[in-house]
């Protein structure tokens, strides 16, 4: 029988151990997972410590494009009230992103972080470094709530679908979970439904007036300024080729 692969202390020997190597990747993997929340529980133990271990009674979350000092939310300053804002891997490896892109999302939560943090609020700021091993944000959000024993949980509807999904199936126990608007829009998600025509769609050209009339938005009386809504069909005219062959090559 010959030896197939080298392993921890010593050879593993023949194909029928290829599922002790397996469970003994799985272990490892499993081991160095605990090991990185363990380090978590003892930033959230650090943390509850520098304010003298005062109760929690409500656990808010702070997305990267939610960072808006002007949201109710930040009002009134509450000592059982922690604001958590975290940098993930899954968040920012999803989809590619230019990495000036995710250093500049990064940086700004931080920096919101230690903003609302010097008006008195208390805040949970974690980098990528602090959430490896952690697989998203619904796993975190229960971590944290694990170790804190909030009442409530609550969070601004991500602007994002897929995150939004995420945080709509996610279960606490003895928690009571509420979703608050982040203020990025003129209505509602719930509203939309009210703007539907004939068919149950909305044509874009007819909900993008009807806001602007709603709101007020570059309108004298009822009609647009200028006498025009927009140059939509102007800018569907194709660059002209001797236009186009001026354009610099890309440098790669």
């Amino acid at each position: 029988m010959k030896k197939i692969a080298p392993f921890a202390g010593g050879p593993l020997i023949g194909e029928k151990n290829g599922k002790n190597v397996g469970m003994r990747l799985n272990i490892a993997q499993k081991n160095a997972d605990l090991k990185e929340k363990s380090r978590l529980l003892d930033l959230f133990s650090f943390e509850s410590l520098s304010h003298s271990n005062k109760k929690i009674t409500t656990v808010r979350l702070i997305l990267g494009d939610q960072l808006d000092i002007n949201h109710n939310w930040f009002n009134n300053n509450v000592p059982s009230t922690l604001y958590l804002l975290a940098e993930l891997k899954d968040e920012v490896s999803y989809v590619r992103h230019h990495v000036i892109k995710i250093c500049a999302f990064l940086s700004a939560m931080e920096n919101f972080a230690d903003s609302i943090k010097q008006k008195g609020h208390r805040v949970l700021h974690l980098n990528l470094d602090e959430t490896k091993g952690v697989d998203d944000v619904a796993s975190l959000v229960q971590l944290v709530c694990k170790y804190y024993k909030p009442r409530f949980f609550e969070y601004q509807i991500p602007d994002e679908y897929r995150l939004w999904q995420n945080l709509k199936r996610l279960s606490l126990a003895n928690i009571v979970i509420r979703s608050f608007s982040d203020n990025h829009f003129y209505f509602k998600r719930e509203e939309i439904d009210s703007h539907k025509g004939p068919g149950n769609g909305v044509v874009m050209e007819n909900f993008y007036r009807k806001i602007r009339r709603k709101e007020n938005i570059l309108m004298i009386g009822n009609k647009p300024e200028g006498g025009i809504w927009n140059l939509d069909k102007q800018n569907r005219k194709k660059i002209p080729s001797q236009i186009i062959d001026l354009i610099p090559a890309p440098l790669h």
